[in-house]
């Protein structure tokens, strides 16, 4: 997923669309000078460093692209830049521009773009980007397994795809619950299977765990999990994946309570974490 600034588009229009205004027969060199500059820089940004990747319209622009910088390569001295551009020379850049800029606004039309409406009062950005926020703070350095399905669930709320966020919120939920049954019983007395009904029966059995944490453990199973399992079984609105998140953060932070605090990171541990949380070790 790559977000995209409509201001760019925009912003794109302008500096490229005054090479169509030109007039071939009384355009001095003067004139031209600055919005052909202009337009250079932009096009060159959008073919080479953007991230759309132009088909049907990128040969006009690289052609545009390439009767620009001829252009500026022509320009005569200070002197003589209030003479009119010859029309040979003018006219291929007017009829290449108005070319260009029918062939990308028929392709922009055909162009995979969505908005994603705020809903629910809650900050789309955040979801997209960096969903894990969303969940206790300590999940990333106390279970950093759990952070790549906490992302997925939340921009999947964001996405309004609430049967596709439950599976990664269980997702998520089960990783603490591995940790947090190691910490509290003990790796020795793990079930044979990673089934989440038969962790929650294992430290009923022992006794072992925050009574809160298997009743909500248990209620998680039962009333959201399990039900989810099955082909005919959906969460039908965001607003119920919104809840559900919520259930799961509170089941994940009275884990998290029990679960240690992690040994000071090396730089390969560091980077690891940041890796696994998509942030830039720079921002």
């Amino acid at each position: 997923m790559q977000p995209i600034h409509g201001y760019y588009l925009y912003e794109l229009g302008a500096q490229v669309h005054p090479l169509t205004q030109f007039n071939f027969q009384a355009t001095t060199w003067q004139a031209a000078h600055h919005p052909t500059l202009v337009a250079q820089g932009a096009l060159g940004a959008l073919l080479n460093n953007s991230v759309y990747q132009l088909r049907t319209s990128r040969q006009e622009g690289l052609e545009l692209l390439n009767l620009l910088g001829n252009f500026l390569f022509n320009l005569p001295d200070f002197n003589s830049q209030g003479q009119f551009v010859p029309v040979a020379t003018m006219w291929p850049v007017i009829d290449k521009a108005t070319k260009f800029e029918t062939v990308f606004k028929a392709e922009l039309g055909v162009t995979p773009m969505f908005y994603v409406p705020p809903r629910h009062n809650v900050d789309m950005t955040g979801y997209l980007q960096q969903g894990h926020l969303s969940f206790p703070v300590d999940l990333a350095t106390k279970v950093p397994e759990a952070i790549l399905d906490a992302q997925q669930a939340a921009r999947c709320i964001a996405y309004d795809l609430p049967t596709a966020a439950g599976f990664h919120l269980h997702r998520a939920n089960e990783s603490v619950l591995r940790r947090y049954f190691d910490r509290v019983a003990g790796p020795e007395h793990r079930p044979d299977s990673r089934n989440m009904g038969d962790y929650i029966n294992k430290l009923s059995q022992l006794e072992k765990g925050d009574q809160r944490v298997r009743a909500a453990l248990r209620d998680l199973k039962d009333l959201h999990r399990n039900p989810l399992m099955h082909p005919e079984e959906h969460i039908s609105t965001t607003d119920d994946a919104i809840s559900l998140m919520g259930g799961v953060r509170a089941a994940m932070s009275l884990m998290l309570k029990e679960l240690p605090e992690p040994s000071p990171l090396t730089a390969d541990g560091y980077a690891a974490l940041l890796q696994s949380t998509g942030t830039d070790a720079h921002g």
